[in-house]
């Protein structure tokens, strides 16, 4: 059985799958703020990862990046509707590398359900919508550099039904966001 995001799992084995498991509302959360930090192999130190999102099991987070390998808290969700999360990751990268956006560029850059914000995250960017929206912030001494990586999603859309229908989606060659949109009332 795959597990992951849409995002980050080759559509190969996901179009020949016969289960596919998308994360937690928190899973989903951590895996946008700090799978590409994982992936390339420049965690420094354990980050640290608050969340306003409802708890998810431990071994989720064992699945996603491995055992005591992220230290996650857990806040009281504030706006109605919406989860957020906050992570914090020294990494082992200097802005004479280029900034680590690029990661996240690779990782995200080319999802219809994944995007960069240049400026404050505000929750209508994501509300009623079916995308998660993160920011990035990098700050650099010598060969480490500090991250900041705050990340939105609708409680229905990327953290909720839409990342599942997305999922479907791909798994049956339809069109990626075919029956996404989110309906209010």
């Amino acid at each position: 059985m795959l597990y992951g995001l849409v995002e980050t799992t080759d559509n190969n084995p996901l179009v020949c799958a016969d289960t596919f498991s998308v994360p937690s509302p928190a899973g989903t959360l951590g895996a946008l703020a700090l799978a590409p930090l994982f992936w390339a192999g420049i965690v420094a130190e354990q980050p640290i990862l608050v969340l306003h999102a409802p708890e998810a099991e431990s071994r989720e987070w064992d699945a996603l990046f491995g055992p005591d390998a992220v230290d996650v808290r857990y806040e009281t969700t504030t706006v109605e509707g919406l989860y957020m999360g906050l992570a914090m990751a020294v990494v082992s990268w200097n802005l004479e590398d280029g900034p680590v956006s690029g990661l996240y560029d690779e990782a995200f850059g080319r999802s219809f359900f994944v995007e960069r914000s240049i400026g404050p995250l505000k929750p209508e960017l994501v509300l009623g919508k079916a995308k998660a929206v993160y920011t990035l912030k990098q700050t650099s001494d010598g060969d480490k550099s500090l991250l900041t990586i705050q990340v939105i999603a609708d409680k229905n859309g990327k953290c909720g039904a839409a990342q599942v229908v997305h999922a479907l989606n791909v798994m049956a060659g339809y069109e990626e966001s075919l029956g996404t949109e989110l309906v209010t009332l």
